[in-house]
Formats: structure tokens, sequence, C-alpha cells
């Protein structure tokens, strides 16, 4: 018999006096009176307080009460980190197949759900054993993978005074493949040219732009290819910065080859953007995924 076909248990911390009135409210079959007598309340509900942070909670026949029908104990769960406004429970429901829920009280939602049969394991949970073929058979798609980042230069006097209003200039792109061992690596620009008026740099800047993002875009065009099916290209700042480059230089490739772009946006950032190429028809054959690196590891290269 599953219980919870019978009952309807609040999403609410059961030492709470508001669990006790919303139970009552779902359950009409269920009653908390000991010595109520009815024929339509089959069973009856009972209260245990361990301490002010734990409470468990019964419910028997109401014929006879050493037959408990469904068992669970609350704990309520105090995480400093957490903010004031978020009250979490770990609710235990004891049987065969004991399950374990992470419950947001404010929002009513079940964060986390653990199923474990603590009988079969005797009291302690047994060690995974490593499966030696998952690693020859996966290991290959693992590391389809590449790391790519491009640095840039601006003049120093114009990013004190404007901020982010100036230009950033792409000198060098980099990169490299997991799977193969393999380095990439394509200069832009040539670092000697003098930088050290503003007047210099812009004029170099838009001059020199185009040719910049056609490199780029030669840099980029060696991984549309089938052999790199699938691969995830992890871009650094790619949310912020490098997708301005990088969407320039795809946007360019277009126009060379029928590609698909399919950007995905989270807050006004673009946090991946699948590029699919090799089409015949009306579909695709195959597609790369450039990521934000820092949406996995939030520091600077720096630091990593």
């Amino acid at each position: 018999m599953n219980p919870l076909s019978i009952f309807k248990i609040p999403l609410l911390y059961s030492g709470s006096h508001q669990f006790h009135i919303d139970f009552v409210k779902l359950n009409n079959n269920v009653s908390e009176d000991t010595n109520l007598s009815s024929y339509y309340i089959k069973y009856k509900i009972l209260y245990n307080t361990i301490n002010p942070l734990e409470c468990e909670v019964k419910i028997v026949l109401q014929e006879d009460p050493s037959i408990t029908i469904y068992k669970l104990k609350d704990k309520l769960i105090t995480v400093p980190k957490l903010e004031i406004n978020e009250i979490l429970v770990e609710r235990t429901v004891m049987s065969k197949l004991n399950e374990v829920y992470i419950i947001d009280t404010l929002t009513n939602q079940i964060l986390i759900v653990k199923k474990y049969n603590q009988q079969k394991v005797k009291g302690f949970l047994s060690v995974i054993k490593t499966d030696k073929n998952f690693t020859k058979k996966y290991d290959h798609n693992l590391r389809k993978f590449i790391v790519m980042d491009i640095e840039s230069i601006t003049n120093t006097d114009i990013l004190k005074k404007d901020g982010d209003f100036v230009y950033f200039d792409p000198i060098i792109i980099s990169a490299y493949d997991f799977l193969n061992n393999k380095i990439y690596c394509r200069w832009l620009r040539n670092v000697h040219d003098n930088m050290n008026s503003s007047n210099n740099f812009n004029n170099s800047y838009i001059e020199g732009l185009d040719n910049r993002i056609s490199l780029l875009a030669e840099f980029i065009s060696q991984f549309l290819d089938s052999k790199y099916h699938k691969y995830t290209i992890y871009a650094h700042n790619l949310s912020t910065f490098d997708i301005i480059f990088i969407l320039k230089s795809l946007v360019l490739l277009t126009k060379r080859a029928d590609l698909k772009l399919e950007p995905v946006m989270r807050g006004n950032k673009l946090i991946s953007l699948k590029v699919r190429f090799g089409k015949i028809g009306n579909s695709y054959r195959y597609y790369i995924e450039f990521h934000d690196s820092l949406q996995i590891l939030l520091s600077s290269l720096d630091k990593l």
C-alpha cells in the first residue's frame, strides 16, 4: 500500500502549529483526538516532539493504535550562510525504502529527494565499485572539449578616463584540445605598433579590426569540422567580452558557409552558443558549443 495515496502531507515543519491545522484540513479521514470514535475517521495522527528542532509523526489505525500506517521525522536545518527568509526541513520517511526530502517551507518546494534501502546495506552505505569499462568506453567523449581565450589590449589613458566605453583590440587567440593534446595559437596584430597616443590607438583599431576579425574567423573555422562534432569550447569571459569578437567572426563565417547560431541568454548575458554546420537539406549534421568558463570557475585566469 502506498500511504501517500491515502494521506496528504503538508510541506511544513511537523512541529509547527500550522502543520497540525493544514493536515486536518487536507485529510478528513484523520483526527488528532485519541478518544474519537467515528465510522468515517479511520486513522489517528500522533506527534512526538523529540527536541525543539525535531518532531516525529505517526499515523495509526483508530481501532488499533499499535498498527502504524505512516511514519516520518522532521528536522529543522539551520545553516548560517542561508538568508533569514530561508527555512529548510529534512524529512525522513521511515519505511523499507527510506526516503529523505529537503523541503523549502516558504516556497513549498521539495529541493532534494534521496532513496536508499537501509536493510540491504545493513546499516551502512556500500562502496560503489569502479567500472573499468566505463572509463574505456566514455573517456573519449568526456575529453571532447577545448579551452579558448582571447588576449586584448587598450589605451590605459582612455580606460582611466572613459572606463568601459573604450576600444579593446584583440591581439592573440589560443586554444587547447584536451582529447588530442594539441595547442592552437594565432597572432592577430603586431604588438609593437605605436599605441602611445589615443589617436594612434583609435585609428589603428578601426583600420585593422576587419583584418583581425577575418583572422579570428579563420582560426575558429578549423573547428567547424566533422571531427569536432559535439565538442564543447570553454571561452573565458565569453558572456561579457570575448563573445563580441567570436560572434563577429561567426557572422563573417556564415557568409562563407551555411551556419546556424543558437544562443542561450540569462540575465542579458550569453551563457552558451551552439553553432550548427554541415547542412543537408533543412537539417544540420554537426555542431559545436561555446560555453562561458566563468560560469563554472568564478575566477580570473591568473588565479586558476
